[in-house]
């Protein structure tokens, strides 16, 4: 099953010729915007990386949830699911492939984030450190968005339902979820409470990582001396700055509570793959 699917090309109905172009395309006019960025002088300054690091997070997000929700709906759809269950593979051998499957596909995404902070680290704007808070950042909304697409997936029998399930359980968490929270941050209540819960949003981990890491004047500085703003964190009550050791325990901290998440709604898909089969 994990050979089948790593076997299958990138975009359906293009095989891995055309994907490759289609990379060195995307990678190509990145290479563009760096440029143009560089002759305003923008390169070098925290902000252009912050913007940087939340379209290609937001890209892995929205890549993410869209291949794990297909992953099962489409075998129902072109009648070859009641065939796959029929085979000696378990039910575990079944997901685990359909979640590789997920994740090798939205790795060209992640890809470019991290060839981001690599490129620009070797020039000195951005610090090495902040690629091991992102690869954090990575891990734990990949486990989390594959496993609660996979659930999906095994839960509807098409693809635009689970779809749109794993979309709204992902706007519900990261973007309802802000809004109450700053709605309920006007009556002065809870503060802490919703301070936590921002600290727990991809977006805004990106953010603070990026802004506290990034820039020339940054860059240069030791694990010691790099400090991030809370006053980044949307609706935060605290505002003082944290150090490298902390935003790392935050980062581990949601990383552990959000793949606990993923795995539990990959043991609930394991529980509906052979149910409802026609």
């Amino acid at each position: 099953m994990v050979w089948r699917e790593l076997r299958a090309p990138f975009i359906q109905g293009m095989d891995s010729k055309n994907s490759r172009i289609g990379l060195a395309a995307t990678v190509l006019a990145l290479l563009l915007t760096y440029l143009a960025s560089q002759s305003q002088g923008f390169l070098d300054q925290n902000f252009t990386h912050v913007s940087y690091g939340l379209l290609f997070v937001f890209m892995g997000v929205v890549c993410n949830a869209v291949f794990a929700a297909t992953r099962i709906t489409t075998e129902k759809e072109s009648q070859t699911w009641p065939l796959l269950l029929v085979t000696s593979l378990s039910d575990y051998d079944i997901l685990m492939g359909k979640a590789v499957s997920a994740f090798r596909r939205c790795l060209p995404i992640w890809g470019l984030l991290a060839g981001h902070v690599v490129l620009f680290a070797l020039i000195g704007y951005i610090h090495p450190a902040a690629l091991f808070h992102l690869l954090i950042v990575a891990v734990w909304v990949t486990c989390f968005v594959t496993g609660a697409g996979l659930y999906f997936s095994a839960r509807f029998r098409h693809t635009t339902a689970a779809v749109v399930a794993n979309f709204s359980l992902i706007l519900g968490l990261w973007a309802v979820g802000p809004i109450v929270a700053g709605l309920l941050s006007l009556t002065g209540r809870h503060g802490d409470i919703l301070a936590k819960y921002m600290w727990a949003h991809p977006m805004v981990q990106t953010e603070v990582i990026m802004a506290g890491a990034s820039g020339a004047n940054n860059a240069g500085l030791t694990l010691g001396a790099l400090e991030y703003g809370s006053e980044n964190v949307m609706f935060g009550m605290d505002r003082r700055a944290i150090g490298f050791g902390e935003m790392t325990t935050i980062l581990l901290i949601t990383a552990g509570i959000y793949i606990l998440a993923g795995l539990l709604f990959f043991w609930l898909a394991k529980r509906r793959l052979r149910r409802n089969v026609f």
